[in-house]
């Protein structure tokens, strides 16, 4: 564990700490057990899991026989559902370590994610999502929803719309009772990486390899005749996007080794953090979350997962 090196003093932002956690990329971390524990996956088949406070290894899981590139939790941090390109998904009892329960798919799986409850989505590169139910391992219901590969999925905080992102350039929301498509929301002119509901489920924001993202007010659908609001300020593909718990800010992270920090009742810059701070290949996947600071996890394709804490006064 590195300590952190303080970036920006005059905007109450640093790095905390920065973790060397496994052999290859990270691809999914999260704070879970009132941030206590960072949970990482990796592209080295593992899933690792960290204390936040001394960065030690409290415990390893391993099964999946390829990459694991994705990884969701359960609302009450008790199951954690993992995707690989192995073409299998495994739920992991997060207490105990133990598996149980795989789910072969046909083709690669390239996300998941879950509504919190006993419901979970996984997509594949065939562009077909399929939902599962915890309780009985079994399928609830499959769409072919894109012609090309799913990048990103994620369920509505409600849990009764889960939208998908593609390759296809769009995203899609969808009713996960009814399965049907609810939205098409177009506009990108390259790959969709990644989609976040807002906390409210007022909002959604896409991310794009066009190098730009993209919130679209679903409440109201003002984006129908005003259009979507185009947040631009990297400088390379954005891989990953979140909201913080009161919606008030956005993380963006990217290609050009950024990290963007977006006040969302404005649209404009808050602060952004650049590749002198990263030395990386590029930032992979951020989430945000807890009190009166704001953190950044971030997993990168140098094998490290640094935290950010970012101090929010209020005037």
């Amino acid at each position: 564990l590195k300590r952190a090196v303080t970036m920006d003093t005059s905007k109450d932002e640093s790095k905390i700490a920065e973790l060397h956690a496994h052999k290859e990329c990270v691809s999914f971390c999260r704070l879970v057990h009132h941030d206590e524990v960072i949970v990482t996956a990796s592209y080295d088949r593992t899933i690792g899991f960290w204390s936040s406070l001394n960065g030690e290894k409290r415990q390893t899981l391993a099964k999946h026989s390829n990459k694991i590139v994705a990884c969701c939790v359960n609302e009450k941090n008790e199951l954690l559902l993992s995707a690989s390109w192995d073409k299998t998904i495994i739920l992991w009892d997060m207490t105990t370590g133990q598996h149980l329960w795989v789910q072969p798919h046909n083709t690669l799986v390239t996300s998941c994610h879950t509504n919190g409850q006993h419901c979970y989505a996984s997509t594949t590169d065939s562009g077909k999502y399929t939902l599962w139910d915890s309780r009985s391992r079994s399928e609830i219901a499959s769409k072919e929803a894109h012609a090309t590969t799913i990048t990103c999925c994620r369920f509505s905080h409600n849990g009764l719309n889960l939208c998908t992102c593609s390759m296809d350039r769009q995203a899609c929301i969808w009713d996960v009772r009814m399965h049907r498509k609810l939205l098409s929301l177009g506009g990108h002119v390259n790959i969709v990486s990644s989609c976040v509901f807002s906390h409210n489920d007022h909002r959604l924001c896409t991310a794009s390899w066009d190098k730009s993202l993209r919130v679209y007010d679903i409440a109201s659908g003002a984006y129908r005749l005003e259009g979507a609001v185009i947040l631009e300020n990297h400088d390379g593909c954005v891989s990953s996007c979140d909201f913080s718990n009161d919606d008030s800010l956005m993380v963006s992270v990217g290609y050009d080794m950024g990290l963007n920090i977006w006040n969302m009742n404005t649209y404009q810059l808050k602060s952004c953090f650049k590749a002198s701070i990263f030395h990386c290949m590029y930032a992979f996947i951020i989430r945000l979350y807890t009190h009166a600071f704001v953190w950044h996890v971030c997993a990168r394709l140098d094998v490290c997962v640094c935290v950010f804490g970012c101090l929010c006064v209020q005037s």
